[in-house]
């Protein structure tokens, strides 16, 4: 029997696995399917098939222990698991299931086996990719579809506020959360762009270049900011960081045509998806002169939301940190932990905006680092930061000696990454959750300090 499990080709089992993570990533954050039945059943699968992930893995531990940057992921998780035995009186059950789900993200999709070719792991970037692609492209063109028949809807699902399509004038579609959405839809441009330069198939540039259109028109009506930042500082990020490797002029001249050309390609997005809402709502307007026999239902793409930022740019982050930065001068060591927050401000400090405030109560900071600040104090956030630390160090002293495609495919992974950690400084995300962008980072982490590291070794080519 030992034999057999020794003997056991894990790596058949990784793809299906991501998968399924990822269908029950996708899962959450559509609200087609959130709080439905059938979370249950992906919760089940995505378990059940970390099981039999991770029992090859234990066979093989040790050449998954020698995953750069490992060490630092088992002390936040030390960290994490401290934090949430020194606050059990506020709640045990959170934390459980938020320590089974952080192991998961830490040990069966960031630990890579170092003595797997990269090759296999570049495949497995191909199919989870292609994925990603083929799910954004179908979710943000039926959010679109809501647009154009300018359908709304306010559902109470299991005493949870599921809103759908057009709704306080953003467009939230199919998408439990516009702002992730939003987010989702920068890293499909990202796959587009990546792909776009690595095909001669005329169809394929086709598609692409719909799916392109689609994603920023999601990001347009989205009316998410957040997605807004993102979209202009990865696109920047991906264009100036593939142009500089590929011009041939001296370095202080490839650097600045390269600044040049990120600087046109991010505005010009930018731009696409602020001109394609200020469009959208002009000729709204034009349609509302003419009056009733225009004969036009007419999509509301002016909300509460537009009033609500003039008054407060932050839309009420500004007040959550400060919350935040409240409960962790009460407990700067190791926090009250992150699925403890809302219980430790209502027992201990009910006055904090967390908790006390005209819209309702919060149960996260939407920004990571207040998340760890707060939820893991000092141990938990000098863990991070040493971690994010070493993971710049790692990765910019060993990427600019790779070449070619291999380059390429390292830098699409880096800017995935950067789409999935900007959007955690304004949403939950990365840590503590499991959504496809928390995914793309762990498991694209991973596959950048495998390869990096084997090249360090010398085992692969030049």
């Amino acid at each position: 029997m030992v034999k057999k499990l020794k003997e056991m080709n894990s790596y058949q089992l990784e793809i299906p696995f991501k998968i399924i993570y990822f269908i029950f990533a996708f899962f959450t954050y559509c609200n087609l399917t959130f709080m439905r039945p059938i979370m249950s059943v992906a919760v089940d699968f995505v378990l059940l098939f970390g099981c039999l992930v991770a029992i090859p893995r234990l066979i093989h531990w040790k050449s998954y222990l020698r995953t750069p940057g490992l060490f630092f992921a088992v002390a936040f998780l030390i960290s994490f698991t401290i934090s949430a035995i020194a606050n059990v009186e506020y709640g045990y059950t959170d934390n459980f299931k938020g320590f089974i789900w952080m192991g998961l993200h830490f040990f069966t999709l960031f630990a890579c086996d170092m003595d797997r070719s990269e090759k296999e792991y570049q495949k497995e970037f191909r199919v989870l990719s292609f994925f990603f692609l083929a799910v954004m492209l179908v979710m943000s063109f039926a959010s679109l579809v809501q647009l154009i028949c300018n359908y709304s809807a306010e559902l109470n699902v299991a005493d949870r506020l599921i809103l759908q399509g057009l709704v306080w004038g953003r467009l939230w579609g199919v998408f439990t959360d516009p702002n992730y959405g939003s987010v989702f839809a920068v890293i499909a441009i990202l796959f587009s762009a990546y792909y776009w330069g690595r095909t001669k198939k005329r169809w394929l540039h086709v598609v692409l270049g719909v799916n392109v259109l689609i994603q920023i028109l999601y990001i347009a009506f989205s009316g998410s900011r957040t997605g807004l930042v993102t979209l202009f500082l990865c696109v920047f990020s991906y264009t100036f960081l593939i142009a500089v490797k590929r011009m041939h002029h001296k370095l202080s001249v490839n650097i600045l045509l390269s600044l040049v050309l990120a600087a046109v390609l991010a505005f010009t997005t930018y731009g696409m998806a602020v001109g394609a809402k200020q469009i959208g709502r002009k000729t709204v307007e034009i349609y509302e002169e003419k009056g009733p026999s225009a004969e036009i239902i007419l999509p509301d793409l002016v909300g509460e939301r537009d009033e609500d930022i003039k008054k407060d740019i932050s839309n009420r982050r500004f007040d959550l940190w400060k919350s935040s930065v409240e409960i962790f001068v009460e407990n700067p060591l190791c926090g009250v932990s992150f699925y403890n927050l809302q219980p430790y401000a209502l027992e201990e400090m009910p006055e904090t905006y967390l908790v006390n405030n005209d819209h309702g109560r919060f149960n996260n900071m939407h920004n990571i680092i207040f998340n760890i600040l707060s939820g893991q104090g000092i141990l938990g956030m000098a863990t991070f930061l040493a971690f994010m630390a070493y993971t710049l160090i790692f990765v910019f002293r060993r990427i600019f000696t790779v070449e070619g495609a291999d380059y390429e495919y390292l830098i699409i992974m880096l800017c995935c990454m950067l789409a999935s950690f900007l959007s955690s400084f304004f949403l939950t995300d990365v840590i503590y959750v499991n959504s496809p962008c928390s995914l793309i980072f762990w498991i694209f982490l991973g596959y950048i300090f495998h390869y990096l590291r084997r090249k360090e070794l010398g085992l692969i080519a030049d």
